[in-house]
């Protein structure tokens, strides 16, 4: 649990935020300010800010820093729309299609994030070998699946009716040709100034093609000899790990973005098939970034027999009686997203003191929390409000 929460905090942006003091209506207005210029109805925006579109936030941010980022987001964006403006049904479904690909995405960047470690000291053969393992686990199994689903999209908006099975059957090498001869994308899928695609830097991570020679470092791609090679500086290297990792980032970004969009017309499509489930890392993420919009950091998740212990600290100094409060009703968000029959929130002051627990069972709290809502003005009657010796 400590890695998983350690790795948030190092790269939360919300979370600094609240812990330089900004209130939760400064921290929603940065979030609406950074995801509204990609949004034409932004009547839902303002309201929906918390979740995943604050966690995307962070992403979107990145993003908006680099030279070219902001134009690759947009393209990508446009991709599902044009698809969805297409084809509404082939295009949502394909979504759902997708969901085992993603979710296994999903589980090995968490992993990635989670055993990321500092490569400033590393000699530069571990450096090499660090880099690398990056560049391979993002490329194969996080960002080929987006790609793969970027390429039915592109098919779909025009007016072809493909299939997920035809497209896994394609190499990751053919899938970026393919969206090269339909829509020119070798801007975004082979970074500059290297040129090299992103499948190339897949098979050179994978096939371990890289070497040390002297202060830098080697690779080398192709199908047969001659092969073609590159000579990198350390600092390339960290660069070209950077490049692949923002690709990521734009395609994450872009369908959570459209997934907002459409997420009244998602669950019929998932009437034959299970909707996928947020895996544990991407749930503590999501709640960490909610609690820190309005002022908490999560400190301590636990998930076992059958109960949930969460622990927060309090990022405003004191405890007054309405933030006590406010972190009592935390036992509904803990117990929706993991459900558990009991749950227990503990409340540590911004000193770090354990000074309250709250404690809700799923019988009471089924009974305030409904489908249209939860009943604040009664959920108190359903929490143990224990004070800590």
């Amino acid at each position: 649990m400590k890695p998983i929460l350690d790795s948030i905090h190092k790269s939360s942006l919300i979370l600094r935020l609240a812990e330089m003091g900004f209130s939760p209506e400064a921290i929603k207005s940065y979030i609406y300010c950074m995801l509204a210029p990609y949004f034409d109805d932004k009547s839902n925006l303002r309201d929906n800010l918390l979740g995943r579109l604050s966690v995307e936030c962070v992403n979107v941010m990145r993003i908006q820093t680099t030279l070219r980022g902001n134009d690759f987001l947009r393209r990508i964006i446009n991709i599902y729309r044009d698809a969805y403006n297409s084809d509404p049904e082939g295009t949502l479904s394909g979504l759902v299609g997708f969901d085992e690909s993603t979710e296994r995405a999903n589980k090995v960047f968490c992993n990635a994030c989670i055993f990321e470690i500092n490569k400033g000291n590393l000699d530069l053969e571990k450096f090499r070998f660090e880099c690398f393992r990056n560049i391979g686990d993002v490329a194969e199994a996080c960002l080929q699946p987006c790609i793969r689903e970027a390429l039915m999209m592109i098919l779909l908006s025009r007016g072809e009716r493909p299939t997920k099975e035809a497209i896994m059957k394609l190499t990751f090498g053919e899938v970026v040709q393919h969206l090269n001869q339909l829509v020119g994308m070798a801007d975004l899928l082979a970074p500059d100034p290297w040129k090299v695609s992103v499948s190339q830097w897949r098979n050179i991570a994978q096939h371990h093609s890289s070497e040390v020679v002297s202060e830098n470092i080697r690779v080398w791609y192709g199908k047969s000899p001659p092969y073609k090679s590159l000579v990198l500086t350390r600092g390339q290297t960290f660069q070209v790990a950077r490049e692949i990792s923002l690709r990521l980032a734009v395609f994450k970004a872009a369908k959570t973005l459209f997934i907002f969009e459409h997420t009244k017309e998602l669950p019929k499509f998932y009437s034959s098939k299970k909707r996928g489930q947020e895996t544990y890392e991407e749930t503590i993420l999501d709640l960490s970034t909610v609690f820190a919009v309005q002022g908490f950091k999560l400190v301590k998740a636990e998930v076992e027999n059958n109960l949930v212990n969460i622990s927060l600290l309090d990022l405003r100094p004191g405890s007054d009686h309405k933030r006590i409060v406010h972190c009592s009703q935390f036992v509904v968000t803990a117990w929706i997203n993991f459900r558990q029959p009991k749950v227990v929130v503990n409340y540590l002051d911004s000193t770090g003191m354990h000074r309250w627990s709250f404690i809700a069972t799923e019988e009471g709290l089924k009974q305030v929390v409904t489908e249209i809502g939860v009943d604040f003005e009664h959920l108190a009657e359903f929490i143990e409000f224990k004070q800590a010796n």
